[in-house]
């Protein structure tokens, strides 16, 4: 079996006082076998009826920030070409040839 890793994206949404029952955290995945951004998969973890998932994504993210060894440093380029491919898939942009 190969080990193969997808990279993902983790928006941690917190509120305070009595709306701390809405606290979530979004997950997006994204693949190089995607032929753009409209087919990429999202799902939503809730505080409230998953806490063991929550807590596992948010301790993920915590992680992330106290070691960066642990990202790769983007380079300018990849920034610009980053850049470029979410200005081709925002509303009103260029969707064709977006990979």
């Amino acid at each position: 079996m190969d080990k193969t890793s997808i990279p993902f994206g983790i928006f941690n949404v917190e509120f305070l006082g009595e709306y701390r029952n809405l606290n979530h955290v979004k997950v997006d995945l994204y693949s190089a076998a995607l032929g753009n951004e409209d087919s990429r998969r999202s799902f939503v973890v809730w505080q409230a009826s998953d806490p063991d998932n929550y807590d596992f994504f948010v301790k993920n993210f915590d992680n992330i920030k106290r070691d960066p060894r642990l990202c790769e440093e983007p380079t300018l380029e990849m920034l610009k070409g980053w850049a470029k491919v979410w200005d081709n898939v925002k509303i009103g942009g260029k969707k064709h040839g977006v990979y």
